[in-house]
């Protein structure tokens, strides 16, 4: 082990410990507040319900005593039970309204909870669960003719508490992730990046090289530090330099007694034209705007779908359900279509240039979107939106490339992936919290906000790095004819990748939303629903892809992922319809696609040798990158069409039939089919 990535090993021991503490401060803050927060929310939750419970019954109990001053009789009365149904529409803390006689004979009852009203009314206002009003005959001063009752929703209080709880859990989960990112980024920033490099110019010194500083400027300790080491390295270089000038002129039998103190001079290196700054990229400058970028984009996630109804126009030839999946379908095609050319751009201008260029249409996008007033607004600008995702991601990656070497590559890209789940598991959730609060349209002012404080952080960290010879790119058309030919290629991406991608926008993006609004769900519960399946894949990818590589089982892993990932939607009937059933298939298609996403990516090699020999493994995850797209916009325009004719319900099961199917049919593939030849076979690929 080296000195260097010892002393990273100590500072990162270092981080651990200021992040756990960090993090239990938090915790503990976090709890607080959500303790006093459930209590005051109970305290006011029970006298706001007895209000708007009795401001009801007054309302209601007003509009019969007009009618039955004008001389009606009370059973007589026509059109109660629309206006009660219309007041439980309006109000889900009512559990029933029902009009009785004095002697408590039912005449209307209306109300989820009806079977539960109990035979005698609660008296005065003490009632905990009912409010009472009585009806008079015509004439002031009348007799009671009969009762107007109304009854609190029994799980109402329940359901109401559950929801702060959850909401407040994402809150929390958010504040931790957020607390964790932020201190990464700031640690490495003003303490770990900053010290290394000081270990790091130390140690050059201790080998005879002092041609470098640390070049970091700050007022606290740790900069007086860099700049007392920094100083001392320059006066050093000026000392070599006057050194060597008067050895330079020296002459005769000065130049002899000063030829050892010349010698002694050549074991060490100093700066000719002036020391150079150490560069020490740290991923977390890529993986903070990153996440923030991404976290932005998510935030929609969950209501989108939801969103778009409000705007629908409706298109000749496509069905209701097919127009509201387009915007979707929309964002994908301009997304894959923009990111090959993003990749060029990034080669020119870098990853700093390229992302900041990226808010532009990013920005003009969301906003346009959040106010869009026609359909055709919200397609464009949605669409808009989705060229700035595909340049601000290439743009991070470049940058991770930029900053890595072949070394720790992996470990660059892996801080990529990791951000993007992150943000996905974070915005899924938060967004539908925010949305629920403050509105849809609000929500994504609230994310452009985000996406200008992560502009904002990239302008401030990325800095300048030193050019690397860019690859040569090879045209994506001669590397799709290069391997049409490889079968069991052709299958991996038809039977594996692209039904992945459809299922994933077809039933979660698209159908999850829309199928939950109509069972009755907020937009919060929405979203804690489709964020189970980013936080299943981040948690359980990395042990698949473990087990892949371990036992060599990544056809069978595919396979299987494929038909996990179809079952859950298939079940869905089977296990009552409700949100249990759609519970259950999100968390069967996060488990499927962690099961199935790395070995599928990790098999191209093995059924691609030759292809990889010719044109390089990039070339051939670009292609599966562009085709599995193919899956992204066909999906919301699958379940659209599906849902056309037949219900949520059994558009799910078709889509999911179509998934395990592919995936039954690619075992088979991969089972039968010869590689050509000269490509070797890989018998443990066959079976799942």
């Amino acid at each position: 082990m080296t000195a260097e990535r010892k002393d990273d090993m100590d500072f990162g021991h270092v981080r651990q410990r200021i992040i756990v503490v960090s993090g239990i401060m938090v915790v503990i803050a976090a709890v607080l507040v959500l303790l006093l927060t459930l209590r005051a929310f109970e305290r006011d939750l029970l006298p706001e319900v007895d209000a708007k419970t009795q401001a009801v019954a007054n309302a209601l109990s007003g509009s019969l005593q007009q009618a039955l001053d004008l001389g009606i009789p009370l059973d007589k009365l026509s059109g109660v039970e629309e206006v009660l149904d219309e007041a439980l529409g309006d109000n889900p803390e009512i559990g029933y309204l029902a009009v009785t006689t004095m002697d408590d004979r039912v005449l209307f009852l209306r109300g989820p909870n009806a079977d539960q009203m109990p035979t005698q009314p609660a008296l005065g206002s003490d009632g905990a669960r009912e409010r009472s009003v009585v009806l008079r005959g015509e004439g002031e001063g009348a007799a009671g003719v009969g009762r107007l009752r109304v009854g609190i929703a029994t799980d109402f209080v329940r359901r109401s508490m559950t929801d702060i709880i959850l909401d407040l859990a994402v809150v929390l989960m958010v504040s931790l992730l957020a607390t964790f990112e932020l201190l990464m980024f700031f640690i490495n920033r003003s303490l770990g990046g900053p010290l290394t490099l000081v270990v790091r110019t130390l140690q050059r010194g201790g080998n005879g090289d002092f041609r470098h500083v640390t070049g970091i400027r700050s007022g606290d300790e740790v900069g007086r530090l860099v700049g007392a080491v920094d100083a001392r390295v320059s006066a050093l270089n000026e000392r070599f330099q006057h050194l060597r000038d008067r050895l330079s002129d020296a002459g005769g039998e000065a130049a002899g007694k000063l030829a050892a103190a010349r010698e002694r001079l050549r074991g060490f290196t100093f700066a000719d034209g002036g020391v150079v700054p150490l560069q020490m990229p740290l991923l977390t400058d890529v993986r903070m705007p990153l996440l923030l970028y991404v976290l932005a984009g998510e935030m929609s996630r969950s209501f989108f779908p939801n969103f778009v109804k409000n705007l629908y126009t409706p298109i000749p030839g496509l069905s209701y359900e097919a127009v509201l999946g387009l915007p979707i379908s929309a964002f994908m095609f301009f997304m894959a279509s923009a990111t090959p050319i993003s990749g060029g751009w990034a080669d020119r201008i870098g990853g700093r240039r390229l992302f900041l260029l990226s808010l532009v249409p990013t920005l003009v996008g969301m906003i346009g979107t959040g106010f869009a007033q026609t359909f055709g607004q919200l397609i464009a600008f949605w669409s808009l939106n989705a060229v700035g995702y595909a340049m601000a991601t290439i743009a991070c990656q470049s940058r991770i490339a930029e900053m890595t070497t072949g070394e720790n590559r992996a470990q660059g890209m892996a801080v990529f992936v990791t951000a993007i789940m992150v943000a996905a598991i974070c915005g899924t959730s938060f967004g539908g919290v925010i949305a629920d609060r403050i509105g849809f349209r609000a929500t994504f002012v609230v994310s452009a906000v985000m996406v200008i404080i992560s502009g904002l952080i990239v302008a401030h960290v990325f800095t300048a790095q030193p050019k690397k010879e860019a690859a040569a790119r090879m045209p994506l058309t001669k590397a799709m004819k290069r391997v049409s030919t490889n079968g069991r290629f052709i299958a991996l991406l038809v039977l594996g990748a692209v039904p992945a991608k459809l299922i994933l926008t077809g039933f979660l993006f698209y159908m999850i939303p829309l199928y939950l609004a109509e069972l009755g769900n907020n937009q919060s519960a929405i979203g804690r629903q489709m964020m189970v399946y980013f936080a299943i894949m981040i948690v359980m990818s990395p042990l698949f892809a473990r087990l892949a590589d371990s036992r060599g089982w990544r056809g069978g892993l595919v396979v299987l992922g494929g038909v996990i990932a179809g079952i859950g939607a298939l079940a869905i009937p089977y296990l009552g319809g409700g949100e249990l059933g759609v519970l259950a298939a999100v968390v069967t298609l996060g488990i499927g696609h962690a099961v199935a996403t790395a070995p599928l990516i990790a098999m191209i090699p093995e059924i691609c040798v030759e292809e990889v020999k010719d044109i390089g493994q990039t070339a051939l995850l670009g292609v599966l990158r562009v085709v599995e797209r193919i899956g992204s916009v066909l999906g919301p325009l699958v379940a659209g069409s599906l849902a056309t004719f037949y219900s949520y319900q059994t558009a799910a099961q078709v889509i999911g039939g179509i998934v395990a199917g592919t995936a039954v049919l690619l075992w088979l593939s991969l089972t039968f089919s010869r590689p050509a030849a000269g490509r070797p076979t890989v018998p443990e690929e066959a079976g799942p």
